[in-house]
């Protein structure tokens, strides 16, 4: 996978959005099929469902509802982000950093689990099932936080990617914690998957 296979209306995109139940915007499916490329099988199922009446009006299956909705998973993933960023604040004297970190989420979805009276096991599907849905989001997240932190960093910024972190948490409105989350699982993303992958911090 290259950068451009990030692109809104590429079909790697696409299709990913089908899979985590969302409905690709009819303009980017256009442009891909204006392209000429081979369509993948799996928008060529959604168009055939979506025309026989198999998807809803949001573009999801009728029989494919999750037990909690989607905003309450990605305020589930908000809120670990944060725990998780407050709690590794208080251990940074910690003598290992991987066991530091391995504390540091276990008491996290301890409290979570508490909070929402959750099993172990069911708020980690939950938490897969918010990764999930934040991963586009994130991807897209990460890639805007690198092209600011890159411009500051030509500005003789003293710290590029805590500034870029910062810029972009003031424009979405959000804790700088779940900003940081973002970038970390976008960025480990896109190195996982694209070839083309820019150098991230």
């Amino acid at each position: 996978m290259k950068i451009a296979d990030l692109r809104e209306d590429s079909w790697h995109m696409i299709v990913a959005r089908i899979k985590n139940g969302e409905r690709p915007s009819k303009h980017h499916v256009a442009a891909a099929l204006r392209r000429g490329e081979a369509v993948p099988l799996e928008a060529q199922v959604y168009a055939a469902d979506l025309l026989e009446g198999r998807i809803d009006r949001r573009g999801r299956p009728k029989s494919g509802d999750k037990k909690w909705p989607d905003i309450k998973l990605s305020l589930l993933q908000m809120q670990m982000d944060e725990l998780v960023f407050s709690y590794k604040a208080e251990m940074k004297s910690a003598p290992r950093r991987g066991a530091r970190d391995n504390r540091v989420v276990q008491r996290a979805q301890q409290d979570l689990a508490k909070k929402y009276k959750l099993e172990p096991d069911t708020l980690q599907r939950y938490l897969r099932q918010a990764a999930k849905l934040m991963e586009l989001p994130d991807v897209g997240l990460a890639l805007e936080v690198n092209e600011e932190r890159e411009r500051l960093g030509k500005e003789g910024a003293a710290d590029p990617l805590h500034g870029a972190l910062e810029r972009i948490a003031s424009k979405r409105k959000l804790p700088l914690a779940s900003i940081r989350g973002c970038y970390e699982r976008g960025k480990r993303w896109v190195r996982k998957h694209v070839e083309d992958s820019p150098e991230f911090k």
